[in-house]
């Protein structure tokens, strides 16, 4: 069996393609490997087919064109780049000295910074002769270089924050280059820094900004030992976790556990078999724990309870404190908010997020349940093959569907029993209707 391969490359993987099987797709650092992970989706595709489809011939892949070697964009896209770079020097570095103090946050900030570098203190915070348990003291760590550099102007410290900001917008960039293609890699970066929150945290919270650029570290890292390649992948974690646990020392417990819970969320709705155990957790853990509790237990040998009840609110562990399930009613309004102008496009990515849920998971949750009731009341041909066994109940799980798994010789649904379907345009001869 001859099947015609189309090679390309997204990102940093090549990917093989078959047009007759669009279901199926093989994704490698090389040309063979995703030749071979295509001939495995293929052969397992074939076989659990409802079509009397054999392999005993073997399978061909015929490529149809050599991998890129270069990103190919369209016209309009090459000029991306030109577009993030004036982007980025009109947001983050056009007229940051027209204005003093934008909040009360980065005078503070600021007036910290100068107390620290005054009395050398390299272990708690100081804010009027007093610690200040607001947040870690990696947090301020913008502030103390600007004020090093600086310290009668604040330009340096917003030119820093826009560095990170501009450091953040090229991560993006480069986790989506190396998932989904350039393409989204540079629309992904121009949304988030044509944003609103992005330009008022480069102007007021050097903090929230150094603590989401390491988080992203983070998630890049995990990302990266989940779907990418194993050569190298202790390193990675190891500069993984290590992120993970300046994020600690940056901007607190909660700030630091969103990586691992959003890979927890992942694993849990996409059942992705050894996802969890290739980012081992608990070890990784257990190094940013390293990380960050020589400071943590300094500070508690210094200054006891007060220091332990502040620190589970960190980054913003004086500010006034309401209900916990306020955070639940204000997210959605800082996501809206955040995000101006592309919020307005929320509406429609959580339809298709949902649509795209409903056509994989729920016939997955509902399919054999309808399918055990439609065979209580149908009788079902017989198979002398096992496989076109199980390709038939595949095949009438939902009534009216086409099977996820049918093969491209397979009809549209036709009416069987007034219950369930047969979607085979030719019967195998097992096959006995009764």
């Amino acid at each position: 069996m001859r099947c015609r391969v189309i090679l390309a490359r997204e990102g940093s993987s090549i990917v093989a393609r078959c047009d007759e099987y669009p279901q199926c797709e093989g994704r490698g650092v090389s040309r063979e490997e995703a030749l071979t992970r295509l001939r495995a989706s293929l052969r397992f595709w074939l076989e659990t087919c409802p079509c009397d489809v054999t392999l005993d011939c073997g399978l061909e892949l015929v490529p149809a064109a050599p991998a890129s070697t270069s990103f190919c964009y369209p016209r309009a896209m090459r000029f991306v780049p030109l577009a993030l770079a004036t982007l980025c020097l009109l947001v983050f570095f056009i007229g940051l000295d027209r204005i003093a103090a934008t909040d009360w946050r980065e005078a503070r900030d600021a007036e910290v910074a100068r107390e620290i570098v005054t009395r050398r203190e390299i272990l708690a915070p100081i804010y009027a002769y007093e610690p200040l348990f607001e947040k870690p003291i990696l947090g301020y760590a913008p502030e103390v270089v600007a004020r090093l550099l600086d310290p009668r102007s604040p330009l340096r410290s917003r030119q820093i924050r826009g560095g990170l900001a501009v450091a953040l917008i090229l991560l993006t960039a480069s986790i989506g280059a190396r998932h989904f293609g350039m393409r989204a890699a540079w629309l992904s970066a121009l949304v988030l820094g044509s944003s609103l929150a992005l330009p008022f945290a480069a102007r007021a919270d050097g903090t929230q900004l150094l603590a989401t650029l390491l988080g992203w570290v983070t998630c890049a890292g995990l990302a990266d030992v989940v779907f990418g390649r194993s050569a190298g992948r202790d390193l990675r974690l190891v500069v993984t976790y290590g992120a993970l646990g300046a994020v600690l020392v940056c901007a607190g417990p909660l700030p630091a556990l969103w990586p691992l819970g959003g890979l927890l969320l992942y694993t849990a709705l996409a059942r992705t078999p050894g996802a969890w155990a290739r980012a081992r957790p608990v070890a990784g853990l257990l190094l940013a724990a390293g990380v960050a509790l020589p400071w943590y237990g300094a500070m508690t040998e210094r200054y006891g309870t007060d220091f332990l009840a502040h620190a589970p609110f960190f980054p913003y562990a004086v500010e006034t404190r309401v209900a916990w399930f306020s955070g639940v009613l204000f997210a959605p309004s800082f996501l809206v908010t955040g995000f101006f102008p592309w919020c307005a496009l929320l509406p429609g990515a959580m339809l298709h997020a949902a649509t795209g849920w409903r056509e994989r998971r729920l016939p997955e949750i509902f399919g054999r349940t309808v399918g055990i009731a439609g065979a209580a009341r149908n009788r079902r041909p017989t198979s002398s093959s096992p496989r076109c066994s199980r390709g038939w109940r595949r095949s009438r799980s939902i009534p009216g569907r086409r099977s996820p798994r049918c093969c491209p010789r397979c009809r549209p649904p036709h009416s069987w029993s007034g219950a369930s379907s047969i979607t085979c345009s030719r019967r195998p001869s097992g096959w006995r209707a009764r």
